[in-house]
């Protein structure tokens, strides 16, 4: 779907910020307009609409010039109230943008500001808007997030649509295959904006009946309407999509996959779009540890949709109203100059543009001190889904070994270190997970022996995982059978708290969903000396979340307090 903001060039300006209010923006959305006639109706219809919930505004409606009919722009401001409107004409697009500010009826130095747009972009009808609070130093009473009554008017009397679905809170159930292509053209069509959440159904064994899921679908998509499609597959329509989508995008057997907009079937996308198992949402984790469970799961779920729209590549799909308003006055600026107007005339409005770039480059610097913290936990929540669907993987692998009657073929073993990268992916995902730090350091190093750092790799994702997650004395056999045949020592600590404490910055990384550091507090060991050629270090912790080895270094001595 073409957006606003695409259509509206913008440049970026020097500012300098000063104290100022604290800005946190709660919502936003762009989407098509549905309702009946073409485009332009449509847009008209939408313009209507914004003007007349304005109207009806017990507190705004009284700013509203009685003009505002036939003429689009104004700006009123009035004990605290600021309504204003501008039009911009672009070539193939139409642009209208209000902004309405009014301060909190119950939190005093706090400020609600909704911006909106109605455009006709080549033949599409488009709205958005853009919500935010801002609090002056000291007003730190929680904010209620909501959505603004203008996306109600709009939504009751014509509707909007992404990708050609209409946003009405239903759920897409998949039970045909005619509804399976139409999955893939959802999922995979360019102008999506919100993600898909697909959903499986479970196998009969877990309740001994059909049409069963761990996720309250219908209660998710209604409290999710404008954020994600939710959509139930049934089981048998599961290997279908398996089959259209191939395996490693693929999603079934009641577990749930979110897929985001821009989704490309590529080998450096695939990780990007997280998948969930059912064991797993069965005992999602809430923050603090007390709860667990699928409340939390869609309690989870819930949140990550909302923050994608407040993320930085979603920011842009919307024009914000001082990015239309300086173009509009360009525009005209531009017109008055071929127009052979005064040149004071001219000069004055340039110096309207530059005050309103001033404006929005502070609004800009507000919005960067919430954007980063939020845009940091972004990347480590999509650095955990990759994860998790590396796990996938492996067990789509095994799953289809076993279906052969033949046991899952027993990875290669390298004898260099080019592709060491690239092997840990591919035969330890979901087992044990390598940091890039280890990888780098393995390939810069001198060790004489590379086939064993894959096998002690294996060690740990297999015998060793095994050994941690049954706590059986079976597995505990196996792993110390395998451990004496590559001769590798037992496992020991790699420090104490004088080591951990002293060298700090070769012992801990940064894991998890927080970034939260890890001590790399366990390691294998063979050889000894000092020739680094003859000697395997591998350290490591076990990650009890995930379950799962996380190696941090190999196959070099780390300092300790000793050395």
């Amino acid at each position: 779907m073409a957006d606003v903001a695409s259509v509206v060039a913008r440049e970026p300006a020097a500012g300098v910020v000063g104290a100022r209010p604290r800005t946190m923006q709660v919502g936003q959305l762009v989407c098509e307009l549905a309702g009946k006639g073409d485009a332009v109706v449509r847009y008209a219809e939408a313009r209507q609409i914004v003007l007349n919930w304005i109207q009806n505004h017990r507190r705004l409606g009284a700013l509203l010039p009685a003009t505002a009919q036939e003429v689009p722009e104004f700006a009123v401001e009035e004990g605290g109230l600021v309504l204003q409107a501008v039009r911009l004409g672009l070539g193939n697009a139409d642009i209208w943008a209000a902004r309405f500010q009014h301060p909190d009826d119950d939190v005093p130095g706090r400020t609600w500001t909704v911006e909106t747009n109605v455009a006709l972009v080549a033949d599409k009808a488009i709205f958005g808007y853009r919500m935010s609070a801002s609090s002056l130093p000291g007003v730190d009473a929680p904010i209620q997030f909501s959505k603004p009554g203008v996306l109600r008017a709009i939504t009751e009397q014509m509707g909007l649509r992404d990708a050609g679905r209409l946003l009405d809170g239903s759920v897409f159930n998949v039970t045909s295959n005619p509804e399976v292509d139409a999955l893939h053209r959802l999922v995979f069509n360019p102008e999506r904006s919100l993600p898909v959440l697909v959903v499986s159904e479970l196998p009969r064994r877990w309740f001994g009946e059909t049409d069963q899921y761990l996720v309250d679908c219908e209660a998710l998509a209604r409290r999710l309407r404008f954020a994600v499609h939710v959509v139930r597959l049934s089981f048998a329509m599961g290997y279908e999509w398996q089959e259209q989508i191939g395996d490693l995008w693929s999603v079934y057997g009641g577990a749930a996959r979110m897929y985001w907009p821009n989704a490309q079937l590529t080998e450096e996308d695939r990780a990007r779009h997280g998948l969930f198992f059912p064991d797993r949402m069965a005992q999602w984790p809430s923050p603090d540890g007390t709860e667990e469970g699928i409340s939390v799961f869609t309690r989870w779920l819930e949140r990550r949709c909302w923050s994608y729209q407040l993320s930085p590549e979603y920011r842009e799909r919307f024009a914000s109203f001082l990015d239309v308003r300086s173009r509009s006055i360009e525009d005209a600026i531009q017109r008055a100059s071929k127009a052979g107007n005064l040149a004071g005339e001219v000069a004055a409005m340039r110096l309207q543009v530059e005050a309103l770039r001033d404006e929005k480059q502070m609004a800009t610097d507000i919005g960067n001190e919430y954007g980063k913290e939020r845009d940091e936990l972004k990347s480590r929540v999509e650095d955990l889904e990759g994860q998790v669907f590396g796990l996938k993987q492996t067990i789509s692998s095994l799953r289809r070994a076993k279906a052969s009657g033949m046991a899952a073929e027993a990875p290669d073993i390298p004898d260099v270190f080019d592709d060491l990268e690239a092997w840990c992916d591919k035969h330890l995902s979901g087992y044990a997970h390598v940091l890039p730090r280890a990888i780098n350091a393995a390939k810069r190093s001198n060790y004489s022996e590379p086939a064993l750092i894959y096998k002690a790799l294996l060690l740990l994702a297999n015998e060793y995982r095994n050994m941690r997650i049954t706590g059986t004395a079976e597995a505990k056999e196996a792993f110390e059978r395998q451990r004496e045949a590559l001769g590798i020592k037992p496992i020991s600590r790699s420090g104490g708290e004088t080591t951990f404490t002293k060298f700090s910055s070769d012992y801990e990384v940064p894991w998890g969903n927080k970034g939260e550091k890890r001590t790399l507090e366990l390691h294998l060991e063979k050889g000894g000396g000092r020739d680094e050629r003859y000697f395997l270090r591998m350290y490591f912790f076990w990650d009890e979340e995930s379950e799962q080895v996380v190696v941090g270094w190999m196959p070099g001595h780390l300092p300790n307090s000793l050395t």
